[in-house]
């Protein structure tokens, strides 16, 4: 149905939905940075049912192995 683009800046920086989102089939965000920094991405993605994938935290998206 519908995925959604976040952005965290830095590593000590704060998840953040940049409102961009895509309802198509496929699909591309644009995403311009505002300084020389390191920057993580994420995609929530929400199906035909209404379920959703959770709002990002660093425990969710960098797993240690």
């Amino acid at each position: 149905k519908a995925v959604r683009l976040w952005v965290k800046t830095g590593y000590n920086g704060s998840w953040v939905n940049t409102g961009q989102s895509n309802s198509g089939a496929s699909g591309s965000f644009t995403f311009t940075s505002t300084s020389k920094n390191i920057y993580f991405f994420y995609l929530q993605a929400e199906d035909n049912a209404g379920n959703t994938t959770p709002v990002p935290t660093d425990a969710t998206v960098f797993r240690k192995l």
